[in-house]
């Protein structure tokens, strides 16, 4: 295998990126840039058959693979090469993938990915299928409580898994209130293989007609829609581009990589990153917006506080910036309707690290207390508000490490 990698710290997805692959080169744009970043290929990969392109929402890194190459001179000129934009949006690294049996037969447990990956892909399905819907009278679905049970496996070129999945739903009217029907879905005995797994819905009896329209609605389109975004292959081929394996270790000597050139550094004072920090996270959440219900309401964070440590670490393997930190905020929804009262709240997030990843479990949303008929607002915040956040913060680490010269 020849493989391409080509680190993008400032996106969460793909979304908005325009790549090309050709016989020559592979041409890519970033989300507000005018200009292409163009890598040549070498001769020996312009007769290859079209190559695999994934995307690593987690380490944010694209890899290009091109299967079946054989070795030449051109092909080791490039073994080891890195280069980097010089607005630091994109590192490039080429190298080479030598198959081996180790390699082919190791096996990693990724159940813990594959919940994250079917939890994005419900909540999507949320945002981008099940709000405003007109057969059930401008209404919408939430959906929540997700649990994934089974086993998932990865290998260095697929995923493999056996799963059930559960989670509730609840209808919703068109101003944000209860429509008094709900139900769970499951999905059993699902697997990668399944490109339209069987998705069953039950809804508890009774409710008004609407709310009877709603769950016969769920039961007829709102099962299809979602095993949409249950496609074993694309959840497979998601949760493969999150695992992070391992280097391989030889006793051959390890290809020469070329040395970055070196970066001045210009902030590295604990007080300084602790500064930059609070600006950057106040400016990413001190302005966030967010439409509930189709635009029936809105919801704003506002005066975002953030404590804790930010520090440069100059030693051992991996130096760079360093953090800990606690970030709290209130955040207020606002209903169109007339003579509707505003919902206010708190969200905080007590362990914001450069050590893990930021999961939604992480983000903690509560209403201020003694206020009516808050409970289908929190619900619809809990659900958009914290994606959003989880996204607003996902480049802040890389911001971090470029602003220091890492």
């Amino acid at each position: 295998q020849k493989v391409l990698t080509v680190d993008l710290p400032s996106l969460e997805s793909l979304q908005g990126v325009d790549l090309d692959v050709s016989g020559t080169e592979v041409r890519l744009r970033l989300p507000g840039s005018e200009d292409d970043v163009q890598i040549p290929l070498p001769a020996d990969l312009r007769n290859c058959p079209e190559p695999a392109a994934k995307f690593s929402r987690k380490r944010r890194q694209l890899t290009i693979v091109w299967e079946h190459v054989q070795g030449s001179k051109a092909e080791e000129e490039l073994e080891g090469t890195t280069s980097q934009e010089e607005d630091g949006s994109a590192e490039i690294a080429w190298k080479e993938i030598a198959p081996s049996a180790s390699a082919v037969a190791e096996e990693k447990p990724c159940s813990d990915l594959l919940q994250e990956e079917v939890e994005h892909a419900l909540k999507q399905c949320t945002v981008e299928r099940l709000r405003s819907i007109a057969e059930i009278r401008g209404g919408s679905i939430l959906l929540g409580g997700f649990a994934v049970t089974g086993e998932a496996t990865a290998t260095a070129t697929s995923c493999r898994f056996t799963a059930s999945v559960t989670f509730t739903w609840e209808a919703m009217d068109p101003f944000g209130g209860q429509l008094g029907v709900r139900g769970t879905v499951a999905v059993a005995n699902w697997t990668q293989e399944d490109e339209s797994p069987t998705v069953s819905v039950r809804v508890a009896p009774g409710g008004s007609a609407q709310a009877r329209e709603s769950g016969e609605w769920m039961k007829r389109k709102g099962a299809r829609l979602i095993a949409e975004y249950l496609s074993g292959k694309r959840i497979s081929e998601s949760v493969l581009a999150a695992v992070e394996w391992d280097e391989p270790e030889s006793a051959e000597q390890a290809p020469v990589q070329s040395e970055p050139p070196p970066r001045k550094t210009r902030c590295v004072d604990e007080a300084s990153l602790l500064q930059s920090a609070k600006a950057s996270i106040g400016q990413k959440l001190g302005g966030l917006t967010m439409r509930l219900f189709g635009g029936l309401a809105s919801a704003a964070l506002r005066q975002p506080r953030v404590t804790g440590r930010a520090w440069a670490a100059q030693d051992g393997d991996a130096p760079g910036v360093r953090f800990n930190l606690r970030v709290e905020c209130d955040w207020v929804v606002k209903p169109s309707a007339a003579g509707a009262k505003d919902v206010h709240g708190s969200l905080v997030i007590a362990e914001f690290s450069s050590e893990k990843r930021l999961k939604d479990g992480d983000i903690t949303v509560e209403a201020a207390p003694g206020q009516k008929s808050s409970g289908q607002f929190l619900a619809a915040f809990r659900q958009t508000g914290v994606a959003s956040v989880r996204s607003a913060l996902e480049p802040f680490s890389g911001e971090m490490q470029r602003e220091a010269g890492f």
